[in-house]
């Protein structure tokens, strides 16, 4: 089963440029194969996110990749 939700909300404020993403990424399942791929993927989009939105935008305050698992 595969479905995509996009959730898209109009700026409260117009003349406030500040803006926020939140992205989910669903893995199959809770195994340990499942974990290493989504802990690597974390790995490999965490610097050059924080380089271009940090360091060469100089956008944000917070810059971060995180994984958890929900349910069982």
């Amino acid at each position: 089963y595969k479905k995509h939700i996009t959730l898209a909300l109009p700026c409260f404020n117009t003349s406030d440029p500040n803006s926020a993403l939140l992205t989910y990424f669903q893995a199959e399942g809770n195994s340990p194969r499942s974990t290493a791929l989504i802990l690597l993927l974390r790995r490999q989009l965490s610097e050059p996110a924080f380089t271009e939105l940090r360091t060469k935008q100089q956008l944000g305050y917070i810059v971060s990749l995180a994984s958890c698992s929900f349910g069982t």
